[in-house]
């Protein structure tokens, strides 16, 4: 199962022969849909549009996928489900607010540090330790989740616009902006392990790999990067070229089948097995489609990704007329290449030591400020109460009264002459 958006909502399941399209149940509306997060067993769907309240849909019956429920939470701009829970949603304002939902008790369970911004995004680490989001050009982390710990900020050169925890590997996040930057991020210690400029904005869709080496990147085509993360570089693999822009783009989690989405409304599939086969294509919506996203399903060990780029190696190895090429030539050209690339490798490894030891100090200096005003409220609350005690005094003395004032002075005596 499948989910496309655009104006109207869609809920597909896959074939062997193609797609087949299920019925949903929802009341009309001209909002779009900004949107849609399943929950962990597929069980149900949350759904945003613009400027409305988030919509929970029942998939429990997939030939009758309903509306069940609106959440009476005005102003929310994002929202996500708990990997590990259908309990709980996480959900982001206009105003900068992230809050818990609890969707059993139908309530706000929790509320987070205040952003600065509008929540353009929120999504949880595979893990669901971390909670990952962006306001404009800032990309922020609320590192644990559980303790409401401090927020963590990463101010980008662009606006964000597209960001994507990795589904199986913990505080691997990619991010997008909207000058065609890419970024692979360890969002435990703060660090962006790879950077690619070479996209062309405006970025439309991010995926990867069930094993984290492969990216794919939707601008106007998609774009096919292999991740090499002890160098922190990228390698372009292979070019997917539409006829139509790319607005939206999903990948199942078992790397079986990549859904593709058009700005004229075409839903195209591809089976990567098959070296991104197409093996589906059809224009289901009159507007852009703005979201896929797949259902929940185990990862595969073994990547299609590997297959498909050897076979694309392959094909550019044979010469037109379909005479290998020499594999020693390529070999000493390969090492030629690592040999005139190891000061830069060594200058990246610099780069990213360097980040790492600024979010560091980052994250030690908010630390630090947080226990400096803990500890200065615990210091005027101190002070307030030694005020406190000293006003009662000299009110006593102004008094005049001499028991009281022997009372203040010698309570023990006090007590002693009363005896």
């Amino acid at each position: 199962m499948f989910v496309s958006a655009g104006l109207d909502l869609q809920i597909h399941s896959s074939t062997p022969s193609g797609v087949e399209n299920l019925q949903v149940q929802y009341p009309p509306s001209t909002a779009k849909i900004v949107k849609v997060s399943i929950c962990n067993d597929n069980s149900y769907i949350a759904v945003l549009r613009e400027n409305e309240k988030p919509q929970i849909f029942s998939a429990k019956d997939r030939q009758n996928v309903r509306l069940i429920h609106t959440i009476n939470v005005s102003n929310i701009s994002a929202l996500s489900f708990k990997h590990n829970t259908k309990k709980i949603i996480a959900m982001g304002t206009t105003t900068g607010d992230v809050i818990m939902y609890d969707t059993k008790g139908r309530m706000v369970a929790n509320i987070f540090n205040k952003i600065m911004d509008s929540v353009k995004v929120l999504e949880f680490t595979c893990d669901d330790k971390q909670l990952c989001g962006f306001d404009g050009s800032t990309f922020f982390v609320f590192p644990e989740i559980n303790a409401n710990s401090h927020l963590k900020r990463y101010k980008q050169q662009a606006e964000c616009c597209f960001l994507r925890c990795h589904p199986f590997i913990m505080n691997r996040v990619v991010l997008g902006c909207t000058n065609g930057h890419v970024g692979v991020w360890d969002v435990q210690n703060g660090v962006e392990l790879v950077h690619l400029e070479n996209s062309k904005p405006p970025i439309t869709g991010l995926a990867m790999s069930s094993c984290g080496n492969f990216l794919i990147v939707a601008e106007k085509n998609l774009k096919l990067y292999n991740i090499d993360y002890t160098a922190s570089t990228t390698s372009f693999q292979y070019d997917l070229v539409q006829e139509k822009p790319v607005s939206s783009l999903d990948l199942s989690t078992d790397d079986k089948l990549l859904a593709v989405g058009l700005n004229d409304g075409t839903l195209k599939i591809y089976n990567v097995k098959e070296q991104l086969k197409q093996i589906y294509s059809n224009k289901l919506h009159d507007t852009s489609i703005e979201i896929i996203a797949f259902e929940n399903i185990p990862r595969e060990i073994n990547t299609n990704f590997v297959s498909f780029v050897k076979h694309v190696e392959e094909s550019k190895v044979n010469d037109v007329g379909g005479t290998p090429r020499s594999t020693h030539g390529r070999e000493k050209a390969i090492k030629n290449v690592k040999t005139d690339h190891r000061d830069e490798n060594v200058e990246r490894m610099k780069r990213s030591l360097m980040k790492l030891v600024r979010a560091e100090m980052d994250c030690l200096e908010n630390q630090l400020n947080e226990h400096c005003v803990k500890f200065q409220k615990f210091l005027d609350n101190e002070f307030e109460t030694i005020d406190t005690i000293i006003k009662k005094k000299w009110d006593i003395f102004n008094a005049g009264d001499m028991n009281q004032i022997i009372k203040a002075i010698c309570p023990e005596e006090a007590r002693e002459g009363a005896g």
